[in-house]
């Protein structure tokens, strides 16, 4: 990250600790009970906490880490001030880690580039936003004086290093693409558009579903058609939802796979008041 000493990292696992997880990753898919039961044990109700959970889990069973530190508040006068996220140790590179997360969703609403052009569903987040609290107050928390002198108590004295995983989904207008230097060439993406331009995608033989939020993290897999509308049954179902609230939906585009229902694309529908 320009002008930061901070590493805003794309995880990389070398092949034996790939296999490794994905042979973990297997075995949750026949019998997720040691996942569901760690995130029900959770407050994991908000989608950054979900996220934040579906990390710890990864981070308790990599066979090269061990977690120290998880959601660790900092108080200074009985008053917080901040939370840590993770820290843990990494014995690959022999190195005690602070990490933070972010698991975001951002729609690009103009032209260029700038962070300011990225906002959230709440169109109050964007990307310069984050990145701003990010280097700014949750990464200096760890080397701040209250940091310090907790993380002792803890037994946590040597260097530290700061790292952001920062995950999520671009959404872009249908017809536009993205190419910035600070963007993975294969990132998860989207599409977005007003709830006036429905007409855009109407006329795909598909199945749809509206995503609930923990929906939002991972492409949308389901084996039970019953859970899928049609085009007809999906308008009608958006335009209740834009009754009820002033706040985008991801409809997720779903075609059948084999004995399977697969999302295809995802997309923001934003309301008529959502942003000018």
């Amino acid at each position: 990250m320009p002008g930061s000493n901070i590493e805003f990292c794309k995880h990389t696992l070398d092949q034996d600790e790939k296999l490794y997880f994905i042979n973990l990753l297997n075995e949750l898919d026949k019998n997720p009970s040691e996942l569901l039961d760690f995130l029900s044990a959770k407050n994991s109700h908000l989608l950054g906490k979900y996220f934040e959970a579906l990390v710890e889990f990864w981070l308790n069973k990599s066979p090269s880490k061990k977690l120290l530190v998880s959601n660790l508040q900092i108080n200074s006068n009985s008053q917080t001030i901040g939370e840590i996220d993770f820290i843990y140790k990494d014995f690959s590179v022999n190195k005690l880690i602070h990490l933070e997360t972010v698991g975001k969703f951002f729609l690009w609403i103009n032209d260029n580039f700038e962070f300011s052009s990225f906002v959230g569903p709440n169109p109050n987040d964007s990307l310069d936003k984050k990145i701003f609290r990010i280097i700014n107050y949750q990464i200096p928390l760890v080397k701040s004086d209250e940091g310090r002198n907790t993380l002792k108590l803890m037994g946590i004295k040597d260097e530290i290093e700061s790292k952001v995983l920062f995950k999520g989904y671009l959404f872009t207008p249908i017809g536009k693409e993205i190419h910035a230097s600070f963007i993975y060439d294969n990132f998860f993406r989207g599409f977005w558009l007003r709830s006036k331009e429905l007409n855009m995608i109407e006329n795909r033989k598909s199945f749809w579903k509206i995503l609930k939020r923990k929906e939002w993290v991972s492409p949308y897999f389901t084996d039970n058609k019953s859970q899928l509308s049609d085009w007809n049954t999906i308008k009608e179902k958006i335009e209740v939802e834009f009754t009820a609230k002033n706040y985008p939906i991801l409809l997720s585009e779903i075609i059948h796979e084999e004995n399977n229902f697969a999302e295809k694309n995802r997309f923001f529908i934003t309301p008529p008041e959502w942003i000018k």
